[in-house]
């Protein structure tokens, strides 16, 4: 149906919703319509890159409702889509870690390690209070998400946020069971 219609109309795929922005892009991906997603991506690559009122991009919204199969789509399609920043500065990344959303990790990481320098970027990048997704990982306390941040040697493990604290900074003062460890194993030789 989504084919006949962006027939009949291709500019429908960029209609926002009046209230909120929202275009078709986000509600497909937030609900994981992913055959949707295909196809609006399909007709307007662009959409991945549209907005809405929030300044939050379709593969936030997928990350948000936890539509795995729809964020890997939107990376492999539009892996530009990765950068992508909503308005508190976070990217898709940022918002799975503070979710502590660790299903997510395995199979975008495959994705995204085929995209060696964007990955190391992407994984490094500061959302506006200063924070990595390692940073809000440490935060929500989910060990298994700080083992897939860390990963990668990459991953700068002595960013400070605008608090000036480190990941290690923040597992200290938080105390997560787990999370203190991985990160200073990780820092020794």
């Amino acid at each position: 149906m989504t084919k006949n219609l962006l027939k009949w109309n291709n500019h429908l795929s960029k209609q926002g919703e009046q209230t909120n922005g929202s275009t078709p892009l986000h509600l497909a991906a937030s609900c994981g319509f992913l055959e949707t997603v295909k196809c609006l991506l399909d007709a307007e690559e662009s959409l991945a890159y549209q907005c809405d009122n929030k300044g939050s991009f379709p593969i936030h919204e997928a990350v948000k409702e936890k539509q795995v199969s729809v964020v890997c789509t939107l990376l492999k399609i539009c892996p530009d889509c990765a950068q992508l920043r909503d308005a508190e500065g976070k990217t898709f990344l940022h918002v799975a870690a503070k979710q502590g959303y660790a299903k997510l990790f395995p199979p975008v990481l495959q994705v995204l390690l085929q995209e060696k320098q964007m990955f190391a970027a992407i994984m490094n990048m500061q959302d506006d209070d200063g924070n990595t997704g390692l940073h809000l990982a440490v935060e929500a306390g989910i060990l298994e998400t700080v083992c897939f941040l860390l990963w990668d040697k990459e991953v700068m493990l002595n960013l400070s946020n605008n608090e000036r604290e480190t990941a290690l900074d923040l597992s200290q003062r938080m105390r997560t069971p787990g999370v203190l460890f991985g990160l200073v194993c990780d820092l020794t030789p």
